[in-house]
């Protein structure tokens, strides 16, 4: 399948096997020298970014948030699956939560 990622204006495009998530199509990504990213694994919480591209999340402002087809990301990014032609939009905002 085919996804779109974007990072700060920046456009990746990629194929990934059918049942891959956002984590899945990073990795990806960060083996092909696009981007690079950084973050932790919580025990039934999946994986948390913390860094993309040197740029860190900050505790008292902003953090990176994904969104999918521009609405907010429903779940973390180890538990979404991937859908045909799904744009994936990475933002450094503040937290709304």
């Amino acid at each position: 399948i085919k996804a779109v990622m974007i990072i700060d204006g920046f456009k990746y495009e990629a194929a990934v096997k059918p049942g891959s998530s956002v984590y899945d199509l990073m990795i990806l990504l960060k083996s092909q020298n696009k981007i690079d990213f950084s973050g932790k694994n919580y025990s039934g919480l999946g994986f948390f970014v913390e860094v993309i591209n040197g740029l860190k999340n900050n505790s008292v402002g902003k953090n990176w948030l994904y969104y999918v087809n521009n609405k907010p990301a429903p779940v973390g990014i180890s538990n979404y699956k991937l859908k045909n032609n799904d744009t994936i939009e990475w933002k450094y905002e503040k937290k709304s939560f």
